[in-house]
């Protein structure tokens, strides 16, 4: 009896060493197993980010490269633009895209620049003394008849302008001035200078002092200034084309005035590019016109 308890205690013992060596070392190998995946699991993380890294390197440089060329591109399309008729109408050369407009978030058209004039004024804030001496030349001129003192008096107002406005003005006084004298040339030089320089500037009835000009400037009947005035109203269409002149309700009218001036206001040398441009015109005009729903959609809210 005593024999096979202790036989029974051996193999109890044994057993249990089996089953702790078992254990233990079946814990080892799970531990190093684990170990290992985690080892691993961190390596391809490492790789795939290393990866990942070395794309997005590749991707920033492939990408700052495009981006070099297309500006290159463009600087040498924009340097390339020129204008010239073709077919009664005005070609683009070289342009990417052709005719696309912008708009402010309150629907107002910024490309090309639309001013809407209206019959209701808005007040332009210029100086108490420009006003004063404005009022005294204006005076000179329609009330009292007295041109000469009425120059003086409007090139005195000059020093006294604070806005592009106050300026143009002026100016614009000046070459009524000249016209009512008989001084053409003189009125000339301020129409070019309203339209070259003040181009953007209006009254207070939102009005470009540049379409007075032209305006005027299509009524001078002296032959020594047929090729400067023909040249300045090829400038003035230009600047509309170009988005340097806005465009107006009375845009239009004012194309229209111009088609309908006799065949003798332009030389056969400037005609077939006046006509030109005068289409081209019109045709920005119908395309303000065309967006004009839209346009007061973004106004509403719509």
């Amino acid at each position: 009896m005593k024999n096979i308890l202790t036989y029974i205690t051996k193999s109890s013992k044994l057993i249990i060493v089996y089953l702790v060596t078992v254990i233990v070392a079946g814990s080892i190998l799970t531990y190093l197993g684990i170990n290992n995946i985690s080892n691993f699991k961190e390596l391809t993380e490492k790789r795939i980010t290393e990866e990942e890294k070395a794309i997005l390197e590749d991707y920033s440089k492939r990408f700052h490269t495009s981006l070099e060329n297309l500006s290159e591109s463009l600087v040498k399309k924009i340097q390339q633009d020129s204008l010239s008729p073709e077919n009664g109408a005005l070609k683009l050369e070289g342009k990417l895209i052709k005719n696309y407009m912008i708009a402010s978030k309150n629907g107002v058209l910024l490309r090309p620049r639309f001013v809407s004039n209206g019959f209701k004024p808005t007040p332009i804030k210029s100086s108490p003394l420009y006003n004063k001496r404005f009022h005294k030349a204006e005076q000179y001129e329609f009330i009292d008849k007295e041109f000469s003192k009425a120059e003086t008096a409007y090139l005195n107002t000059i020093k006294y302008a604070q806005l592009p406005s106050d300026s143009a003005k002026t100016y614009n006084a000046l070459a009524r001035l000249k016209n009512k004298t008989g001084d053409q040339e003189g009125a000339l030089v301020l129409y070019k200078k309203l339209i070259t320089e003040f181009n953007f500037t209006c009254n207070n009835f939102g009005f470009p002092y540049s379409y007075f000009s032209i305006d005027q400037l299509l009524k001078i009947d002296d032959s020594s200034l047929q090729t400067d005035k023909e040249e300045l109203v090829v400038v003035f269409l230009q600047a509309l084309l170009n988005y340097k002149t806005p465009y107006t309700n009375t845009t239009i009218d004012l194309i229209a005035s111009m088609k309908n001036k006799p065949e003798e206001t332009f030389t056969l040398k400037n005609k077939a590019l006046v006509d030109s441009l005068m289409l081209s015109v019109s045709n920005v005009i119908k395309d303000i016109d065309n967006y004009g729903p839209a346009m007061n959609s973004i106004a509403t809210g719509n």
